[in-house]
């Protein structure tokens, strides 16, 4: 389990710091490589794989709500996706810890086929998401990204800038909160 700084290529602005709680941060799936094959349309839902993937599901969602644990989030959002089922149990995991926190995941909506996992760059991501503001942007001190994969960092500097233009302060804290970083700068095989 790993608390580390997000430092990534697509953030070189500097338009936000963050800290990625993850399970597992390597150039390598591991154990999650259930969540890659899905990802890559390449995943068998009877499979050996996904089996063990999902008879751990409920050990992995209290390890990684372990990480969060005691953070006030005042806000928490997973990307817009075609996978809600493998962020689901994160994301309902961590807000179980924080009633308290708005989800704003319902608030996202995301037209055309842009996706972050596809290589779209930022601007492409920001032109084919939408948000619906709460009104309540500016008052968000901590907000938790919720995701199964990241990457690059392109859905969290996108779902940052989005809520910005609502007034989310740029002095708050962001958290992205996932199982696996899969992260071409770490050595191969570290978790």
């Amino acid at each position: 389990m790993q608390s580390v700084p997000l430092d990534l290529p697509q953030n070189a602005t500097k338009e936000f710091t963050a800290t990625v709680l993850c399970l597992r941060r390597s150039t390598s799936p591991g154990p999650f490589i259930y969540l890659q094959a899905v990802h890559s349309g390449k995943a068998d839902p009877n499979g050996l794989v996904a089996q063990q993937y999902l008879g751990t599901l409920p050990f992995t969602v209290t390890q990684l709500c372990h990480l969060a644990k005691g953070i006030p989030f005042d806000a928490i959002v997973s990307p817009p996706t075609r996978f809600t089922d493998l962020i689901l149990p994160y994301r309902s995991g961590v807000h179980a810890q924080v009633p308290d926190a708005l989800d704003l995941t319902d608030r996202f909506t995301r037209s055309g086929n842009v996706f972050s996992g596809e290589d779209a760059t930022v601007d492409n991501l920001l032109q084919s998401l939408d948000y619906r503001p709460s009104g309540e942007e500016p008052a968000y001190r901590h907000l938790a990204i919720i995701d199964d994969i990241l990457r690059s960092g392109t859905t969290a500097l996108t779902i940052v800038r989005k809520l910005r233009e609502v007034g989310l302060p740029t002095d708050g804290q962001v958290t992205i909160i996932c199982p696996l970083f899969l992260d071409n700068a770490s050595t191969p095989g570290q978790t």
